[in-house]
This record gives structure tokens, sequence and C-alpha cells, in this order.
């Protein structure tokens, strides 16, 4: 795991979580751990404002193209660990 990869886990979800994620993928290098994360983060880098709106009650919304490509995401991700976990089993 490169520094760069380091840097990203620990700035989407803090360093004491960072760590433990650090330390899971150094025992188990064949996860796909940084991976799942850079889909992630690059998701959400190319949401643009444009594509949130403030609804009346406080919360936010996002657009159909928002919502149809984080599904495809999750799928991805979803497929990715189950393949993996399944390797593993076997």
């Amino acid at each position: 795991m490169d520094v760069h990869a380091v840097i990203l886990i620990q700035d989407i979800i803090g360093s004491f979580i960072g760590k433990l994620v650090i330390e899971l993928n150094r025992k188990h290098p064949f996860l796909p751990t940084f991976r799942s994360f850079s889909m992630i983060h690059s998701f959400v880098m190319s949401v643009e404002l444009e594509d949130i709106s403030q609804m009346d009650n406080g919360t936010f919304s996002v657009s159909q193209t928002v919502r149809s490509e984080w599904r495809t995401i999750k799928e991805n991700l979803i497929h990715i660990w189950t393949t993996t976990l399944e390797l593993i089993a076997n």
C-alpha cells in the first residue's frame, strides 16, 4: 500500500479506523480494501454541486444521475467483495 493510499484512507474514515484498515491490508493484502476506498473517493469527487439540492425539511437530495452512478458503484463493490470472499472461503 503506497503513501497516497494511506492518506486517502485516513482522509475518508479518520486516523484510528485508517490504521485498522491498513493493518487489515497488511495481514490480508488480497482484500480489495484500497480499491474499494478509491472507487468511493472517485465517485464522491465526481459529484457536482448542481447535482445536490436541499429539500424543504433540511435534508439533501441528489440527482437521478448521481443515484444511478452510485447504484452501479455499489453493485461493483458488492461483486468485488463477494468474489474475493468466495475465493478466500474455497
